[in-house]
């Protein structure tokens, strides 16, 4: 979901201390990725990310997050084919917490109104014999089948 163009651009502060380099900075892109490379790095050797396997020729993939510009999708993902997404849901939030922590550590912060979540999850569809995405009823803790 995109928020549409800035109606200000950057104009160098007149208040001091200056926090962030600024709606519409054209050094704002690279600044991101300076910071978000050393959050991308701590979240790395902390254990968050997705990783697998590639199907033809078994090589490791592994993600921390996919950004763009000053937007960033986290991703956390199950070990194994035997976790569930509600196995995840406390590493999910650790991940969350981690990435918070180290926007506020860069003297930032999370914008609540652009942060929201998904939990995409699968199930083995027995009468079909193929995996299916698990729809909202089926996420839910008292009715846990995977139809």
């Amino acid at each position: 979901m995109g928020f549409g163009d800035s109606e200000d651009s950057f104009h160098p502060p007149s208040i001091v201390p200056f926090q962030g380099c600024g709606q519409g900075n054209g050094a704002g892109p690279p600044i991101w990725v300076s910071v978000s490379s050393v959050i991308i790095q701590m979240m790395t050797a902390m254990g968050f990310g997705f990783e697998c396997l590639t199907a033809i020729d078994s090589h490791l993939l592994t993600a921390q997050c996919f950004c763009f510009v000053d937007d960033t999708d986290v991703i956390e993902a199950g070990k194994s084919v035997e976790q569930s997404g509600e196995d995840i849901c406390h590493s999910v939030q650790q991940a969350a917490s981690m990435w918070a922590g180290g926007i506020s550590a860069t003297g930032c912060a999370i914008n609540p109104e652009k942060s929201f979540w998904w939990l995409i999850d699968f199930g083995w569809d027995s009468r079909e014999g193929k995996w299916r995405f698990r729809r909202t009823p089926q996420l839910l803790p008292d009715n846990n089948n995977n139809n």
